[in-house]
C-alpha cells in the first residue's frame, strides 16, 4: 500500500496504514478513509527449507535406575513466498 505497511487490528478486524489513515477490511477492500482502492492481495506459500534436530545425551539420571538423559533440540528454517494474485 503506497510503501507504508499496514497493521491488522485483530479487536476491530481491520488493517490501519499509520502513514495515509486508511482503514481496510480483512478481505483488503477500503473500509475508510483517503485511499482510493483496495489493498493488493498476495498468495502466500509457506515452505520449509531446513530442519534439523539434534540430540544429545548429557550421563545418567539419579534416581532413575540408570536411564539416560537427553536434550533434544529443534530448528527449523521457514520462508514465506509472496506473489500477486493474477500474476
Amino acid at each position: 500500500h503506497l510503501g507504508c505497511p499496514v497493521n491488522w487490528r485483530a479487536e476491530a478486524s481491520l488493517f490501519l496504514c499509520p502513514c495515509h489513515g486508511g482503514v481496510y477490511y480483512a478481505d483488503g477492500s477500503v473500509a475508510g478513509g483517503p485511499p482510493p482502492r483496495a489493498l493488493i492481495r498476495f498468495n502466500v506459500r509457506i515452505v520449509v527449507l531446513y530442519a534439523l534436530s539434534l540430540s544429545t545425551r548429557t550421563g545418567k539420571s539419579a534416581g532413575s535406575k540408570g536411564a539416560t538423559i537427553k536434550n533434544v533440540i529443534s530448528a527449523r528454517i521457514v520462508v514465506a513466498i509472496q506473489t500477486p494474485i493474477g500474476k
